[in-house]
């Protein structure tokens, strides 16, 4: 995919000026508390989660999971389907755990 640039090895602006959003754990609970992340708990992101519990079941069953930020803990409602030997998941926000 090379739009009109004759260097493939040149990366675009895009990417190379990325600048990743960080939030402090107040702003992560300030926004559990006030519901901004509800919607994943909808049908509509049901999709999302079942894709990654197919491939830990796929690729390590019975296996343990670390889930780093995960919130109020929807990907370890959904593994219990399949089981897990052990899970653990951290999150910066307290009130999302």
């Amino acid at each position: 995919m090379n739009s009109g640039n004759s260097d493939p090895t040149t990366v675009p602006a895009s990417i190379r000026d990325y600048q990743a959003k960080v939030h402090s754990a107040k702003r992560w609970d300030e926004e559990y508390a006030n519901g901004r992340w509800d919607y994943l708990e909808n049908l509509s992101e049901l999709a999302r989660f079942c894709i990654v519990v197919g491939y830990c079941a796929f690729l390590k069953p019975k296996s343990s999971i670390l889930e780093v930020g995960c919130g109020s803990g929807i990907l370890m409602r959904r593994l219990r389907v399949v089981g897990y030997s052990s899970y653990f998941g951290v999150d910066l926000s307290r009130e999302a755990i």
